[in-house]
């Protein structure tokens, strides 16, 4: 575990050095594990934690891409800067206090984000494969999920402090986000409740208006009652949703799938949909200061330790909360 712990250190080390793309990640967090002694070299153990955490960032963020290239690109804006913030991430939240993690754990989890279907991924970090049970029980504060024994931790709203909960298999109940990967919550009319269940398959039964997650599988878009495709561009709408995953969306006048128009920070900005003449999603940063119109402002990210918050924003980039007007990347303690 002192292994382990050191190799994380080394890692955040690399982090703080503004590493770039997966390669200068690597280069610079085995540069400073060495030391600067040419004779030595990496001793295996802090290797071993760099390389399997690597391996997870890749693994993810290559996935992410592959799987939601649209809301990848609204907040990473390239696969490098995936890299760096997910590092980020796996960072704080193996590092938390109460946390459990080693090598084999992240280098498992990396094999099964490489080998798992889109409908196992997620914007908003891996699958919760890369670290065990935490030390914290159940509805005890905690700010990353791998604090908890039960592998969630729930906040509600823009809190930035959750309590603890059980990860949902089929047919438990469920809030958003605490059902295993995979898995959607879903609203079971028989027992008038949120329950976890595997995401349905094409043609099977379906219900639009009551659920916290998409309960199609990946692709598929409740259509009426039943899981039908995706609209591709220039597919009919709103008969048929479209495909948001590829950046789709429908148009209020052609009534067709079509790009979401992109906004930069600075540009002009709406959230009045597809179709309104100012109308664009940003990259790099969230539609801010709005007008009683839902016009406003695309606005970059702050940086970590920047500024944040209010109705001009601007709002941190994940993994990145808000804390009193600070962008900051949670260790853990805070909550405790």
């Amino acid at each position: 575990m002192l292994r382990f712990r050191k190799g994380l250190v080394l890692l955040a080390l690399c982090v703080a050095s503004a590493c770039g793309d997966a390669a200068d990640v690597q280069g610079v967090a085995v540069a400073q594990a060495d030391g600067g002694n040419r004779a030595g070299g990496v001793q295996q153990g802090n290797r071993g934690t760099i390389d399997a955490t690597l391996a997870l960032v890749a693994a993810y963020c290559t996935r992410l891409y592959a799987c939601q290239p649209h809301d990848a690109a609204i907040d990473y804006t390239s696969p490098s800067v995936c890299g760096q913030r997910e590092l980020v991430r796996i960072l704080a939240v193996v590092g938390a206090t109460g946390a459990t993690s080693n090598n084999d754990t992240l280098a498992a989890c990396a094999k099964w984000v490489n080998d798992a279907s889109c409908d196992a991924i997620h914007y908003g970090g891996p699958p919760r494969c890369y670290f065990g049970p935490g030390t914290r029980a159940n509805d005890k504060p905690c700010a990353w999920d791998s604090q908890c024994q039960g592998k969630v931790c729930v906040r509600k709203g823009a809190e930035t402090c959750g309590v603890c909960a059980t990860e949902g298999q089929v047919g438990d109940s469920c809030s958003p986000r605490t059902c295993a990967a995979g898995l959607a919550c879903v609203f079971d009319a028989e027992f008038k409740k949120y329950r976890c269940r595997a995401r349905a398959k094409l043609g099977e039964p379906c219900n639009a208006g009551v659920k916290y997650e998409p309960v199609c599988g990946y692709g598929l878009v409740c259509t009426g009652s039943t899981c039908a495709p995706a609209g591709s561009k220039g597919a009919p709408c709103p008969s048929g949703g479209c495909d948001h995953d590829l950046g789709l969306d429908c148009h209020k006048e052609s009534k067709q799938c079509t790009p979401i128009p992109k906004g930069t920070p600075g540009a002009t900005c709406s959230i009045n949909g597809i179709g309104h003449d100012l109308y664009k999603e940003c990259h790099d940063g969230l539609c801010l200061n709005r007008n009683d119109m839902g016009n406003g402002t695309c606005t970059a990210y702050a940086p970590d330790g920047g500024k944040c918050g209010g109705w001009s924003g601007p709002a941190c980039r994940v993994p990145a909360v808000c804390v009193q007007g600070t962008c900051r990347v949670l260790s853990g303690a805070e909550c405790l």
